[in-house]
């Protein structure tokens, strides 16, 4: 169930969730409550925080397609920032492409409200200091990688 609450007078609040299982779930699950400060303030100079991902694989080695994983990351996740990260060892120039044309699709569909950033995961040797994300702040359609 989600709930949406608005406070537009500035103040401090307490924000309580109460958890009750429905009566035929499992028994594992019981009933908790959790509080939590929140301070609303017209000082700030943006809206509210970000919530961003930026380590997200699709077609190099993880499951499900790259449309998806943008679906999931917005519209399950609750994301404003989702990177996602082709691994360097599988990626090629036409599916580099193909998933630069999905994120910009992506980005002009829900340019207020979500935003792609586009990457690679750099697959380093673990014993020297792993994997890296690198990723890519300027316009994928007029910068371009080689590859």
């Amino acid at each position: 169930m989600l709930i949406l609450i608005s406070l537009s007078t500035p103040g401090d609040y307490t924000i309580t969730i109460l958890f009750r299982p429905k009566v035929d779930s499992s028994p594992d699950l019981v009933s908790y409550t959790v509080s939590k400060p929140l301070t609303v303030s017209s000082l700030l100079k943006f809206s509210r925080p970000l919530f961003a991902y930026l380590h997200v694989h699709s077609d190099t080695v993880g499951t499900n397609s790259t449309s998806y994983k943008f679906s999931y990351g917005r519209l399950i996740a609750g994301l404003d920032i989702l990177g996602y990260t082709a691994n360097d060892f599988n990626i090629t120039a036409a599916k580099w492409s193909s998933t630069i044309a999905t994120i910009s699709e992506a980005n002009s569909s829900h340019s207020n409200s979500f935003l792609i950033f586009p990457g690679i995961e750099w697959c380093g040797n673990s014993a020297a200091g792993g994997d890296h994300n690198v990723v890519f702040l300027d316009d994928p359609a007029t910068a371009t990688l080689e590859f």
